[in-house]
């Protein structure tokens, strides 16, 4: 977790209503160290001893770009580029752990319309897509999904009242 300061991260959760027996399952890390490096050690073994450590279920990058390689020459926008970086977590789910890597798409404006940034790879080899669309001048959030290899799930509309709390509609 990256995007946000560790102290608003309790109030998040407290804000949710997650039973405390839930929330002492959960590790936050801000750790500034952890990033998908491309040079030997690499991050597999790190990442693979911290799962054997935890026994962790599910892993969020969050946001995906705070993990990019800090060395030069990592280009988000190219296949190869993406896909070496991020080969370890696929060899990692043989462990029984789930990978959520959360990629913030650009925010649409007046002189740009697409959904998607990055690399193909990004949108085409992901299991299931999160879609997370505001309507514009109202308190309500459209939830859709995308799904590579599963039946997709039907879109939603929430709000989220000023504690942060959802509710579906």
């Amino acid at each position: 977790q990256k995007e946000i300061h560790p102290g608003m991260y309790d109030e998040r959760v407290s804000n949710m209503n997650i039973p405390q027996m839930l929330t002492d399952l959960v590790k936050v890390s801000y750790d500034e160290e952890f990033a998908f490096r491309l040079r030997p050690p690499g991050y597999k073994r790190e990442l693979e001893e911290e799962i054997e450590r935890g026994e962790y279920k599910i892993i969020i990058f969050d946001p995906l770009t705070n993990f990019w390689p800090p060395e030069g020459g990592f280009d988000e926008n190219d296949n190869i580029s993406v896909s070496r970086i991020l080969r370890p977590l696929l060899d990692l789910r043989t462990k029984g752990t789930t990978f959520v890597l959360i990629h913030h798409d650009p925010k649409q404006t007046s002189d740009f319309k697409g959904v998607a940034r990055g690399a193909s790879v990004l949108v085409n080899a992901a299991d299931t897509r999160i879609f997370i669309s505001r309507y514009e001048d109202d308190d309500r959030i459209r939830i859709s999904t995308r799904t590579r290899n599963q039946r997709r799930m039907k879109a939603f509309d929430v709000t989220i009242d000023p504690l942060g709390r959802m509710a579906a509609l």
